[in-house]
């Protein structure tokens, strides 16, 4: 079976506030695309931060088996009046920071849950 919840506009912590959601499914695999909207007014770093602490909790409290983390999504120009206008040039250098950020140091989780 394959349950598809989403939160258009939420935050990591709106997604933590939310999280007894994951418990009522029991995933065996949960699929996170997180952190554009907390870059709007955070750094990347406090971003990699929260985004670290939500994924340890639904690793190692909510025991989900299987969790896949995708890079944070980089904004382009918009094609219209926008009610969240950003910097696309400063905004995708928080993301390319975020996703490194994440890739360095989910190797890390992911071999230490391995054994390697």
């Amino acid at each position: 079976m394959v349950q598809h919840t989403g939160f258009p506009g939420a935050r990591v912590q709106h997604l933590r506030e939310n999280i007894d959601n994951i418990v009522d499914i029991e995933p065996d695999l949960l699929i996170l695309i997180v952190g554009t909207n907390d870059l709007y007014d955070q750094t990347a770093e406090s971003t990699a931060a929260i985004i670290f602490d939500l994924t340890d909790s639904i690793i190692f409290t909510l025991k989900v088996p299987q969790v896949v983390l995708c890079q944070t999504i980089y904004r382009v120009e918009p094609t219209r009046l926008s009610r969240c206008p950003v910097n696309v040039v400063e905004f995708a250098s928080k993301v390319e920071s975020l996703n490194q950020s994440l890739n360095d140091n989910l190797v890390h989780v992911s071999s230490s849950l391995s054994g390697d």
